[in-house]
């Protein structure tokens, strides 16, 4: 008789297959897992009796470990999610049935059927679902709205929504899922996740971003999204760029490029490559810096407007002369700097509150290097002269780096009075 195939296995054969082919050991297959996890930070402790639960049933594990999992044994991580959502439908079948029912006894011969076990309840079983299509699509349309207002909102007006739908968004993933729903809620889970690490990095709670990027990039790989997995890991650099670690944020950027391969939007690969610039010009490497802006440039300029139902594709020319503008800068080049930024700012809309200011502070401390200290102060005043609640993080930084770059080119009384007023913002 030919072996059953793949695709119509449940959790357990297949886990039982593929390690009988491969002739491995159940420690050795923990082992694996092990490793796999602790490539990303996680420490399971696998042990030999949980292989044999999985190989035997009727134990599912949890998707991330059921990721692992495949990941160990080298085998499609599709194929073994399709596998265990199979065997929890055949439990969630069998659940309604007296305790013990089966459909044959432990010989092997076929028992009398037991009420509960008609086929209708496993195809009713396969139908069942924690959210709908209507809903779910619903669910997205918020979350791309929470995206796209991101550059126009304070984030302490825009966490609390955000945090309140990634709750209700986790306990429908604890729910019943038919696979494709599965997917898009966990894609819907990660970009929830970034957003929500976004907004911590804003308020000046890094260690709490951190967490947010490292579970938006588990949603990823679970999901199997180029996109997110590629924009949790450029907006994760951003932090570490902020932290003056240029070589850090360009292996995260090189590492979501790869991620992304060619999967992604020509948006997309537009923003990693500036994104991948700047890291180059903040190392001092113009060459490399130049080359990526190149990239980023000519797939800019071959694209409409950023199309993303979930609404974190945003790239654009503007941004795109912000990121000239911020790469001519750290590479000590003011006039270029001046030209791109003032370029950019007059195309950007002014609803991109935080956007905007950040392009006014490298605009302000271009002129510092230019040793332009008036229009330096006017430009860093101009950029703080936001609500307060905007003022995030980065913003602030960035402000008190012009305001350390002014005070050491000295007093001069021209500026006397512009110096006062920017201290006396950067004190609130």
């Amino acid at each position: 008789m030919s072996a059953e195939p793949a695709n119509q296995l449940s959790f357990s054969e297949l886990v039982d297959r593929v390690i009988a082919e491969q002739s491995l050991s159940l420690t050795e297959v923990a082992r694996r897992v092990d490793n796999v996890a602790a490539a990303e930070g996680q420490h399971p402790e696998t042990s030999k009796q949980q292989v044999h639960r999985w190989r035997r049933g009727p134990q599912v594990p949890q998707p991330q470990t059921v990721r692992w999992l495949a990941a160990a044994l080298n085998h499609p991580v599709k194929d073994f999610a399709v596998a265990a959502e199979r065997q929890r439908q055949l439990q969630s079948t069998r659940a309604l049935g007296p305790p013990g029912a089966d459909l044959f006894e432990e010989d092997g011969n076929a028992a009398e059927p037991e009420a509960g076990v008609e086929p209708w309840h496993l195809a009713r079983a396969l139908e069942l679902s924690s959210v709908g299509a209507a809903s779910l699509d619903a669910i997205e349309l918020a979350v791309a709205d929470f995206a796209r207002s991101y550059p126009s909102m304070p984030p302490s007006t825009l966490l609390n929504p955000v945090a309140s739908h990634y709750r209700d968004v986790s306990r429908l993933l604890e729910g019943p899922l038919p696979v494709a729903h599965r997917r898009r809620l966990v894609v819907v889970a990660g970009v929830l996740a970034g957003l929500a690490g976004n907004l911590a990095f804003d308020l000046k709670q890094q260690p709490r971003a951190e967490a947010y990027f490292t579970v938006a990039l588990q949603a990823a790989r679970e999901a199997e999204s180029a996109d997110l997995g590629a924009w949790t890991l450029a907006m994760r650099s951003i932090m570490l760029a902020y932290d003056g670690d240029s070589a850090g944020a360009l292996a995260l950027i090189q590492q979501g490029q790869m991620f992304a391969g060619q999967v992604v939007t020509v948006t997309r690969r537009a923003w990693l490559a500036a994104m991948e610039a700047k890291a180059h010009a903040g190392l001092g490497d113009a060459r490399a810096c130049s080359e990526a802006l190149g990239r980023a440039t000519d797939a800019i300029e071959h694209t409409g407007s950023p199309k993303n139902r979930l609404g974190t594709d945003f790239f654009d020319m503007p941004r795109l002369l912000a990121f000239k503008g911020t790469c001519a800068l750290m590479l000590r080049q003011p006039k270029a700097a001046q030209a791109a930024l003032a370029e950019g700012l007059a195309l950007r809309s002014a609803t991109d509150v935080k956007g905007c200011s950040l392009a006014r502070l490298d605009l302000a401390a271009a002129h510092v290097q230019e040793h332009e200290l008036e229009q330096a102060h006017a430009t860093a005043l101009e950029a703080l002269s936001i609500p307060p609640q905007y003022r995030v993080g980065p913003i602030l930084q960035r402000a008190r780096q012009v305001q350390a770059d002014l005070a050491a080119c000295g007093d001069e009384p021209s500026v006397g009075d512009l110096a006062d007023q920017l201290r006396a913002i950067l004190a609130t």
